[in-house]
C-alpha cells in the first residue's frame, strides 16, 4: 500500500510486551505516554522520543512542500505489497 507523505497525520506506537497500540497525532506531541498504558513497560526515554517524533514530523513537512510527490511504501494488513 502507498500513502502520499501529506497523508500522515501521525503514528501507532505497539508494545511488544503485550500489543497493546497507541496512536499519536503529531499535534499533540506533548501529550504521549514513555510507558504502556496497559503493562506499565518503559518504551523509551521522554527526550528521545520527542526529538525523534519532532525530526519526523520536520522530515514530512519539508518533503510535503517539495516539486514531487512522496509516498511511504507499507505492507498492508493482508501482507500485499
Amino acid at each position: 500500500m502507498k500513502k502520499n507523505i501529506k497523508e500522515v497525520k501521525g503514528i501507532e506506537f505497539v508494545c511488544k510486551k503485550c500489543e497493546t497500540s497507541l496512536s499519536l497525532n503529531f499535534s499533540t506531541l506533548e501529550n504521549f505516554v514513555y510507558t504502556c498504558p496497559n503493562c506499565s513497560e518503559i518504551w523509551v526515554s521522554q527526550v528521545s522520543l520527542i526529538d525523534g517524533l519532532n525530526a519526523l514530523k520536520r522530515g514530512i513537512e519539508i518533503f510535503s512542500m517539495q516539486e514531487m510527490r512522496v509516498n511511504l511504501i507499507c505492507d498492508d494488513e493482508k501482507g500485499e505489497r
